[in-house]
């Protein structure tokens, strides 16, 4: 079960999807690999009819940066790599630029 004021567990459209855990165990990355298809359901007579927006709407939402990836290494050709990571954990300490 989701905690209040905690992310959820998993992000919309979530598949295929790895948590990668930084040298002190702290979480790094939380990679998903998804298929188009399964996010675009404009087909659909019921919401959710495109979750793309979701997706940037769940990192917006949680403080993390989102990134797409157009191949993915699960299945080549179908899916896409998306990737959220919290922004911090990739900005320069160095302050003497």
């Amino acid at each position: 079960m989701d905690t209040p004021n905690r992310p959820p567990h998993s992000p919309p459209a979530d598949d295929h999807s790895t948590l990668w855990l930084d040298e002190n165990g702290e979480p790094a990355l939380y990679g998903m690999h998804v298929y188009p298809s399964n996010i675009e359901r404009f087909d659909s007579d019921a919401p959710p009819y495109n979750q793309w927006f979701d997706l940037f709407q769940f990192a917006s939402e949680w403080g993390l940066g989102i990134s797409i990836l157009p191949k993915s290494w699960y299945a080549i050709g179908s899916a896409v790599h998306v990737v959220f990571y919290p922004p911090e954990r990739f900005r320069s300490s160095d302050t003497d630029e």
